[in-house]
């Protein structure tokens, strides 16, 4: 999945701001949440598949701890080192409560999408400024902090699923 163009965005954030629909503003924001939830897998499956073998078949170790090394390893990789990637200045901290991280930081990642979607609105073509009006006035960012949200955990639940069928010989 490839980031759109900034001209990609505009066109498609003029044809929504067009029909008028704030749902129509949403799905555009949308396209962006879902790069973010890609590029977190992507980062999550290379993880997992770089963990080395001892790893994987320390049978002698706790398996529980081992879930929990995996899981947080996996979390900084795909999470933590994504966001930081994006300039974000998020706490680093979650506790084993990732649901609960994703939870309280899905605003500050939401932000950012919505600020790229205002930047190629901006004075950077003609009628940018009025776009950029129209554009505020459409978006719903309650809406789009639930999207981003919903996107965070759905990816975050794959990967602790993908963890689980790795690390399930430990219980066979």
């Amino acid at each position: 999945m490839q980031k759109p163009s900034p001209s990609e965005l505009r066109e498609a954030l003029q044809e929504a701001i067009g029909i008028g629909e704030s749902s129509k503003v949403t799905a555009v924001f949308e396209r962006l949440a879902l790069l973010d939830g890609y590029r977190i897998a992507k980062r999550a499956r290379n993880f997992l598949e770089g963990l080395p073998a001892e790893t994987l078949e320390g049978r002698a170790d706790d398996p529980l701890e081992r879930a929990r090394t995996v899981t947080n390893g996996a979390f900084q990789t795909s999470v933590l080192d994504y966001v930081a990637q994006k300039g974000l200045s998020v706490d680093g901290r979650f506790d084993d409560d990732i649901t609960a991280w994703i939870d309280s930081n899905a605003a500050v990642i939401c932000r950012t999408n919505l600020d790229a979607l205002e930047e190629v609105l901006a004075d950077h073509h003609p009628g940018g400024p009025e776009d950029l009006r129209k554009l505020k006035t459409l978006l719903d960012v309650g809406e789009c902090q639930r999207k981003q949200q919903r996107i965070l955990r759905d990816i975050w639940a794959g990967v602790e699923t993908a963890i689980a069928e790795i690390l399930s010989t430990d219980y066979t």
